[in-house]
Parts: C-alpha cells; structure tokens; sequence
C-alpha cells in the first residue's frame, strides 16, 4: 500500500474523474487507437511506455515495474507522466505516474459500475490490498455511499491492514475470503498477479 501522504482520496473526487473519462469518450476519444504499448526488460524488472494522442493533447505515461522493491521498504511501481500540446508537441505538464493511475484506474471502472449496478448501496468483495485496492473501495463509496466492503488479501495481516484503513476513513469494511463472492454485488480484482493466489484460476 503507498505510503505517499499525497495520495489522499479524501481530496479527489473519483467520480467527477469518471464522468470526465465518459465525456471525452462521448466526444470521441478511442483508446483503442493509441499507438502500441511497450515493454522492456532490466536487470530490476521493466520499464513500461504507454504513449497517446488526441486533437488537443499528446503524452506518455513512462512506468518501472521492480518487484523486488517492496523487501527493501519501496514502492513495487514508479512513473511519471508526460502531458504534450497536441500541435505544438511542446511539453505541457509532467505529473506523477503512480498519482494519476491512481485516479484514473478506478475512474474507469467507476464509469462502468455507474451504469451497471442499481444505485443502492452494494455488497462489494475487493481482491487486493495495495494502492488500487484502497483506490477502487474509495472509489465505490464515493459513487455508492453505504456500500459494504468486503476485504480478501493474499495475507490475514495485509487484509486487516486494508480493513483498518477503509474504517479510519469510515467506509465499512471487513476481512473475508473468496467465498464472499456468492453474495457480492460487484467484484474488484485489483492484485497485480494471478500467481498472487495460489489454487485460483482466474
């Protein structure tokens, strides 16, 4: 879990991101159309360069990928975002990578559950404990208030670890397991790694 004090749902507004995403989807945004995704290798993990293009901007999110990171007390992901004038090409805004996916991830998803889920509160099982994790339950609080969450992490002291912070910031929550899924409303997957639950299939 990030330990970035900055990183503070309590100042962002989940929501206004994902209407945001919408709209320019309606406006004619295609993600599909991106230029390719690529991955390199190093001796500590990889390097990640995801780069778009659209009429009034240009950018690439540039992210590194160790996962030997968090034995050592640092975060499994870094990044950086580079914001370009879409005529001009002349740089614009460098903005923390872990930041903005931070926001957008969840965003996302959020505009999807908006239209696919009843607005009522709802049983809710998160898979993960790390950034997304915490990301995604904030997320669906904030576009469902009153939902109950339920945690499921790789350990009993990284789900309780979750729990606790989601209860800090008064969401409900609770530790649980896989099984929680036959009652659930909407399932987040936010681990990084199937290898991450041994036994699963996903």
């Amino acid at each position: 879990m990030s330990d970035l004090p900055w990183l503070d749902p309590t100042r962002l507004s989940f929501v206004a991101a994902a209407e945001g995403l919408a709209a320019a989807v309606r406006d004619g945004l295609d993600p599909e159309s991106d230029p390719a995704r690529s991955s390199t290798p190093t001796a500590g993990g990889e390097i990640l360069l995801m780069p778009a293009a659209g009429r009034r901007f240009a950018g690439v999110k540039a992210v590194t990928v160790a996962p030997g990171n968090p034995a050592v007390g640092l975060p499994r992901i870094h990044g950086v975002y580079l914001l370009f004038d879409g005529i001009t090409l002349a740089p614009v805004a460098l903005v923390d990578g872990a930041g903005l996916t931070f926001v957008r991830t969840p965003a996302v998803s959020l505009a999807a559950i908006a239209r696919l889920t009843p607005d009522r509160p709802l049983e809710t099982v998160v898979f993960g404990t790390g950034p997304q994790a915490w990301a995604h339950a904030w997320a669906v609080s904030e576009l469902r208030p009153g939902s109950r969450l339920t945690v499921v992490g790789r350990t009993t002291v990284q789900g309780e670890r979750l729990v606790e912070r989601c209860r800090a910031a008064g969401l409900p929550a609770k530790a649980g397991t896989a099984e929680a899924v036959a009652d659930a409303d909407l399932i987040v997957c936010a681990c990084s790694r199937a290898s991450a639950w041994p036994g699963r299939t996903w």
